[in-house]
């Protein structure tokens, strides 16, 4: 009975668009986060599937900056690459209103970004209009601060 209860959770929690499975591993953590590995991963994997999960939907990517650059081709938007494992990357293209919060931001730093999923270009998941959001600090003794 147990076992069913906790499929029956599981399968409303995914058509509500809030938790998404690769495998057994879970993608988005209790902040509403996915890491910029995971998502990769996710996309690498399934591309169709990951589209439909993330595609034209908001998300919250979580990870390390690679680069940051200027770099759209019709607008001169500001482009900040997180790192997804083995030489890959999360193209993350900031909102016009985000774009003097990424001066303040280096390469290696850990930062979390709410944009829509763009689907994937070239080996990259594209997140757009992109905005910094805070990410939970934890303190010693796990619990989580804002």
């Amino acid at each position: 009975m147990y076992k069913m209860i906790s499929l029956i959770f599981i399968i409303m929690l995914i058509s509500c668009g809030n938790v998404v499975f690769a495998g057994e591993h879970l993608l988005i953590n209790k902040e509403g986060q996915v890491t910029a590995t995971d998502l990769r991963a996710f996309y690498a994997n399934n591309e169709i599937k990951a589209d439909i999960f993330f595609k034209g939907k908001t998300i919250v990517v979580k990870g390390k900056i690679r680069e940051i650059r200027k770099g759209c081709l019709l607008d001169d938007c500001v482009v900040i690459s997180l790192a997804a494992g083995n030489g890959y990357e999360v193209t993350c293209m900031l909102a016009k209103a985000a774009e003097n919060e990424a001066v303040n931001k280096n390469p290696g730093e850990i930062v979390a970004l709410q944009g829509i999923g763009g689907g994937m270009t070239i080996g990259s998941p594209i997140v757009n209009n992109c905005v910094f959001v805070p990410m939970k600090k934890t303190t010693k003794k796990g619990k989580s601060t804002n």
